[in-house]
């Protein structure tokens, strides 16, 4: 999944951006997972350390990058021992615009912030209200708007 071309020999980039899924290599750590994954399986142990490193990936990938408006989970890759955080690009990270409604799921809306469901379009605080909730359920094992109904 080649979508930026950065200069692999700097040693900033081969940290934070995972220009080619890092998941896919042969020398793969098993501790390296999605924090999706980790997230589900409740399996975030130093939560703090994560965050630190998720947040300077993602002012690294600020610096270098346009402006985000969407972070996933499911892209966010984290080494569980080392702390090292590889943020794999994709298209929707710089889309301003929403996913419309049918295709929306339950795992997504968990991070889904007021602006996009009211406005349906992104702002630049919606990766912040993301990270925000996946530090809660990170702290507390559950979605910050968890509840019985449908």
């Amino acid at each position: 999944m080649a979508v930026l071309e950065l200069d692999p020999s700097d040693s900033n980039v081969a940290k934070r951006v995972a220009v080619v899924n890092p998941l896919g290599r042969d020398d793969c750590p098993d501790s390296l997972s999605s924090l999706a994954q980790q997230l589900t399986n409740n399996k975030i142990h130093n939560i703090k350390e994560t965050f630190k490193a998720i947040l300077k990936a993602l002012l690294d990938l600020r610096v270098r990058l346009p402006t985000i408006f969407y972070i996933d989970p499911k892209l966010i890759l984290v080494n569980s021992e080392t702390f090292d955080v590889f943020i794999v690009p994709s298209p929707e990270m710089f889309e301003r615009a929403a996913r419309r409604p049918s295709e929306i799921t339950l795992d997504v809306l968990r991070y889904y912030s007021p602006e996009e469901l009211i406005s349906e379009k992104r702002e630049l605080t919606t990766p912040l209200w993301t990270i925000g909730c996946m530090m809660y359920e990170a702290n507390y094992k559950r979605s910050a708007f968890s509840t019985h109904l449908n």
